[in-house]
Order: C-alpha cells, then structure tokens, then sequence
C-alpha cells in the first residue's frame, strides 16, 4: 500500500484475485493479443474497421482491419492529436477529444491515410463525447457540456454550453442529455431539444462518483468509481465510510428523463488510486459492459434490470505504475487501467492505459453494439444577441484566449487578440472597437505576447509564431514542437527570449531573437 492507492475488501465485492476460482465475477476472459501501439485510451468500431487512440502525450489515430477479429491488421495512422481521451466514429469521421487540445474531426474514409479535417478549440480540457442528429456534446469539465454544430465537418461551431458540475463523459437521445458527474455524484439530465438553449431538467444520486453513461430503451445505466456516500457528501479519508467503495454499476429508470427512478446497482472491487480515473459502460445483448480501470473489465447479465448479476472480468496485466503525464513511479506496478472498449462479436478490444491495445474472447457474451433510432436536436437559426448599451462588444468568430496591448505605448489604443480558432485579430479600443487586421494562424491561437514590433502568438499545433510589423504584421519565423502543442507564450522585455508552456505541462525557454531561425 503506497500514498497513491489503497485496495479495500468488502463484504459486497470480494478481492479480484479470487475471481478466476469463484462465482463473485463470472469467469475469467482471455487475452488472445495485443496490438502492438502501446499505452491507448479508447476505442471505436465502423464496419470491419477498430480505431484506437493512445500512444501517450502525442497522441495517434490507428486504423485496422479486423476481418480476422482475433487478428487486427495494421492499415493506416494519424500522429499529433495530443493528450487523446474519448473517440466517437459516425460517416467516415471519427470524432477525437483531446482535453486541453479540443476536439479533431478527421476523416477516416480512407483508412490507410487519415486526415483532419478541422481541429476545435473547446471551451476547457475535452473529455467526454456524444453525437447526436448533426450535434456533437463534449464534456468540458468544470465548465459543463459544450454543444457544437458538426453539420460541417470542416467548420464545426459553437451553439452552446450547459452547466452539470464536473462532467467527464455523457450520452444523448431523442433530445436529452445524460451526465455522469464527478464529485456531487450525480446523474444529470438536459433537455437539449433546442441546443441553442440548453436547460438542466432532473437529476438523482449515484453512490459513487459518476463517469460513464449509456442508454437503452427505458433505461440509463451509470458507471461510477472512487467513493461513496451521498451527493454533497465530503470526500472520505482511508479508513473513513465510503473510501474507495463507489465502484460500480447503477440502473435507472428513464421513462420520465426529468425524473430518472433509481432500480439497482452493482459493486465492482473497492479501490482508491489517482490517475487514470476513469469509468465506462456499453451495452450490447443482455449484457453491460463495464470499463473500472485498474479493477479491469467487467461483463454484466442485465436481462433483469433489477437483479443484474456478473457473468465475466478481465483484469489487464501487471506494468510499471505511472503518474501524472504518464511518469513512471519508481517500484510500484498496478494492473493497466482499462481506459476504453469495444465489442464485435466474439471478441472486445480493450485499451490499456499503460500498456496497450489488447484482444479478449468473450465468445458467447460479446457482440456488435447496436445503435437505436435517435431523434437528434433540431439547430434552428442563431437569435442575434440584443445590444447592451453598458458594453461595446467585438466578436471575431473565434473564442478570446488572450489580449495584449501592441506596441508597447501604454497609451495605444492598438490591442493584439488571441481569437482561438479565428486567429489573431488587431484592434483599435476607443469610443468604438475598430478591427484594423486579422491574421490567420495554421492552428489555435491560445496565447499572445508583445515585444517591441514583434507578436508572438503560442499557436496549438502550429507551435510559436512571430509575426513583425509596424502598421502590418508579416510571418517571420516560427517553433515548432513536434507532435505537441503550444498553449501560452511569456516575452522578457529584450524580447530576446520566450517562455512556452508546451503539452500538458512542460515549459521551455528558447532564445527568439533571430525568428527566421
């Protein structure tokens, strides 16, 4: 036992490690093997084709072909999608969140040469993702569900936000969003009918912190980990009730979405442990399936939503524990988390955390995911905001990262505008806003510094960009990180060296004072 993890043992869910000779979670899965990419975090399945996502801090796309589904083919990669999290695969696009690096959409019809198609700056780190009709939901965090128009692939937009708590991952159906939230453990229900102006209608208690969520018929099944006790409860120290023991599978009651009816639920290991914190469920046939990380995979008979009982489990194997960003921790090993699945028949592709992508027979229990019918939102016409006589307002089609004054007078009225996706924009702040240029940047504009007549913009994929001009900016030089991404840049006054905040967290200083190179 170590700071990081604890592993309890409690009446309702027997240690694991018996699982194999006892009746407590179903027989035990075999892995046939693995694939080869390493650490992955999610996977999805179009036709004969498994997309995987992983490969740690940089991020990739692999396409395969699993005609043989024991035995998937290699066909094609895409590299560069950075700190990847979810994937959803709908028309030959496969849809990627990649928390402080937004959404991709890229297009997967050719599998041997994935493409982007366009990369969106979401409103805070993307986890969770749900499509919908021509509506994509990604789960912002603490930020809430952001709703985006993917009627265009090649320009996806902004239509809304909607408050939940902190939502990792979400579904939605015939017009309702369904929210798996962290710490107020809580199911969430929205009615997004008019995803212009989303509305939270109901709720109810998980005992557990809630992740997550998949939806059948009448009924919502909630996977959830870390603790219980309920909503509002404060976290638990070791030793405390409710430590570690909100692993599980809960089942409610949908007929009503404003008032989701609680029926059962299911305990999986009780088990504390920090990264990697991340919980699933799919469903296909009369079995769930259920993604506990480090407690492994799990194969849930709900053919009696109020009785579901286990059927079968996998845990992955041993490798060297890892912390945050992926830091390996010095003597420790724990079990690979498993990050994400899915199902064809036969056989599941589980997604090791740590440790790869791998293939498991579950003949008999595992087949295709089937979609049902969905009535997607209905996008009606942007309402043109009223004017606000208290504000002068300038929108310039892109979210405002960051805003520095130009010239370095602090008298100029000139301001410099990193405008996310839309570039940078100069404007003229007086009695009026004035737009007197835009530039478009390769990637996101996140951040924007000024030194003297340079601009230096920390632009996502496209790394920094300097920009020189008096009255107009012109592309001097640029630094590229290869396969991250730069999030903020800091000039010293000389303007002889700039400070990055690359990837997830990594600073580097680099001397800018020649910018052609």
């Amino acid at each position: 036992m170590n700071r990081r993890e604890f592993v309890l043992t409690t009446a309702a869910a027997a240690p694991l490690e018996a699982a194999g000779s006892s009746e407590d979670y179903g027989h035990e899965l075999r892995i046939l093997s693995d694939l080869g990419i390493g650490m992955s975090s999610a996977a999805a399945i179009a036709g004969n084709r498994l997309y995987v996502v992983g490969g740690g801090a940089l991020g990739s796309l692999y396409v395969f072909d699993i005609g043989k589904p024991a035995g998937p083919q290699l066909v094609g990669k895409l590299a560069g999608l950075g700190h990847v999290r979810q994937m959803q695969v709908r028309g030959g696009i496969a849809y990627v969140t990649s928390r402080e690096d937004g959404m991709f959409l890229i297009d997967v019809g050719k599998s041997d040469r994935p493409e982007i198609l366009s990369h969106y700056d979401t409103i805070e780190l993307a986890t969770g993702l749900a499509l919908s009709g021509r509506v994509a939901f990604v789960a912002c965090r603490q930020c809430g569900v952001e709703l985006i128009d993917i009627t265009n692939p090649k320009l996806p937009a902004h239509l809304s936000t909607v408050r939940v708590g902190e939502a990792q991952s979400v579904t939605a159906r015939n017009g309702y969003l369904y929210a798996g939230v962290w710490g107020t453990r809580e199911l969430v229900v929205c009615d997004v009918r008019d995803p212009r102006q989303p509305r939270r209608v109901g709720s109810a208690e998980l005992d557990g912190y809630g992740d997550g969520v998949a939806v059948r018929g009448k009924l919502c099944y909630v996977a959830t980990g870390h603790h219980s006790g309920a909503a509002g409860y404060q976290r638990p120290k070791p030793g405390q009730p409710g430590f570690g023991t909100g692993h599980g599978l809960e089942i409610f009651d949908i007929s009503q979405p404003s008032h989701p009816q609680f029926l059962s639920r299911i305990k999986t290991p009780a088990r504390y442990r920090v990264f990697m914190d991340m919980w699933g469920v799919q469903l296909a046939g009369r079995y769930a399936f259920l993604a506990d990380t480090y407690n492994g995979l799990f194969v849930i008979d709900v053919a009696d939503p109020k009785q579901p009982r286990f059927v079968g489990h996998r845990r992955l194997p041993e490798v060297p524990a890892r912390g945050e960003g992926y830091v390996l921790v010095p003597g420790e090993t724990v079990p690979s988390p498993v990050t994400g699945f899915a199902l064809t028949r036969d056989s599941i592709y589980v997604t090791g955390g740590y440790s790869d992508a791998h293939v498991l027979s579950a003949p008999g229990l595992a087949t295709p995911v089937v979609p049902e019918p969905d009535r997607g939102p209905v996008i009606t016409p942007a309402r043109r905001l009223a004017a606000d006589p208290r504000f002068r307002v300038y929108q310039p089609g892109g979210q405002i990262h960051e805003v520095r004054r130009w010239d370095g007078d602090k008298g100029s009225s000139r301001f410099v505008l990193a405008a996310g996706s839309a570039g940078i924009h100069v404007v003229e702040l007086d009695t009026k806003i004035r737009q007197i240029g835009q530039y478009p940047t390769s990637d996101i504009a996140f951040g924007v510094a000024v030194a003297g007549d340079k601009v230096f913009v920390a632009g996502g994929k496209g790394g920094l960009e300097i920009w020189q001009g008096k009255q107009k900016l012109e592309l001097v030089g640029r630094y590229k990180v290869p396969g991250e991404s730069v999030k903020q840049v800091v000039v010293d006054p000389s303007g002889r060296y700039a400070m990055l905040h690359v990837g997830l967290h990594r600073l580097e200083i680099v001397d800018v004072s020649a910018p052609s190179d």
